[in-house]
């Protein structure tokens, strides 16, 4: 495990896994292009999925599809929750439940999602978030943590 990264672009000189996973939600409440491309690898292996859209291959797309978000909403809400995480060398993946608020010109709409977040640890960059997958969840679903793989 790298416990610490250098990474010019952020704040701090250096970033544990946990703290970049932090950095990502405060990205999204401030709707920040700037601070959700510091996060990123930006190259062609990053991917994304967003709820109810389809899946997104490299930074190009994964930037456009957040310009796009962060432009037509006036507020975000996140609130995670039974969120676990494991690292294994170069890799920690993140997975959990959230709720999510969207509010835009138009409406407002409630989101329980679950969530998958991997990053990978790159020399001279740090950790760099390279998979975002968040699926809504139905009425009831739950995530049950004693299946995990880990």
């Amino acid at each position: 495990m790298h416990p610490q990264a250098a990474h010019p672009s952020l704040t701090q000189a250096s970033d544990t896994a946990a703290e970049v996973h932090k950095r990502y939600y405060q990205a999204l409440i401030n709707q920040s292009l700037p601070e959700m491309e510091a996060l990123w690898l930006a190259g062609p292996e990053s991917r994304c999925v967003h709820p109810g859209w389809p899946p997104l291959r490299g930074w190009r797309a994964i930037r456009a599809s957040w310009q796009a978000i962060f432009h037509d909403l006036r507020e975000i809400k996140i609130e995670p929750e039974s969120y676990w995480s494991v690292t294994d060398g170069d890799w920690t993946w993140f997975q959990g439940e959230e709720h999510m608020t969207c509010i835009s010109a138009n409406a407002t709409r409630g989101y329980r999602l679950a969530v998958q977040r991997i990053l990978h640890w790159r020399p001279g960059l740090g950790w760099k978030v390279v998979v975002l997958h968040a699926a809504e969840m139905r009425p009831g679903a739950f995530i049950d943590s004693s299946h995990s793989p880990f």
